[in-house]
């Protein structure tokens, strides 16, 4: 994210601001869904993330990326409602308001990309914490592997590794998936 930007949402400008959440807030929200295993405690995830954020953001020091302080926070966040609420088992069903309204695709399309996101929503959720959390800041947070080790708290080879071990357990358990064309 540009400094010069992070500088004005900094200073207050309600505009910044108002483009810093709408830019944030999708990424955010896919990194939290797959921390917390549901959309409502994602969503209550993100509403203190983002309060957190707001509140901590004229203390913010270009030491390290803005997006991975970010989800520093966001993990953070997870992380306190995890405790509250611990996670309970994805069962790769669709939920209200998983869907973006206004896409429509084939509905053999929309039947095979349910079925495989299921698949991968198991596989995620069978991955231990340490995995689950890293491949979630990769794929849907987009840090970079030394943001996930700041972020994470981890040395960088620990981080690779647990992607490493993450794919290795995702390919396992997905090895039984097949895609007819």
């Amino acid at each position: 994210m540009d400094l010069d930007f992070v500088r004005q949402c900094q200073r207050g400008d309600p505009a910044a601001l108002a483009k810093l959440v709408d830019q944030v807030q999708g990424p955010l929200m896919g990194y939290l869904c797959r921390m917390t295993g549901d959309r409502v405690r994602a969503e209550d995830a993100l509403q203190d993330t983002m309060l957190r954020a707001l509140r901590a953001l004229p203390d913010w020091r270009p030491t390290g990326s803005f997006e991975g302080w970010l989800f520093t926070i966001a993990r953070n966040c997870a992380m306190d409602i995890l405790r509250q609420r611990p996670m309970v088992s994805l069962d790769g069903e669709e939920r209200p308001g998983d869907s973006v309204p206004g896409t429509e695709e084939p509905a053999e399309d929309r039947v095979d990309r349910g079925i495989m996101t299921g698949h991968l929503r198991e596989a995620l959720a069978g991955l231990p914490q340490e995995q689950r959390e890293v491949v979630s800041l990769r794929m849907y947070g987009g840090l970079s592997f030394k943001e996930i080790a700041k972020a994470t708290g981890c040395p960088l080879n620990t981080a690779l590794g647990r992607m490493r071990y993450a794919l290795l357990n995702l390919k396992k358990a997905l090895s039984g998936v097949v895609v007819e064309e």
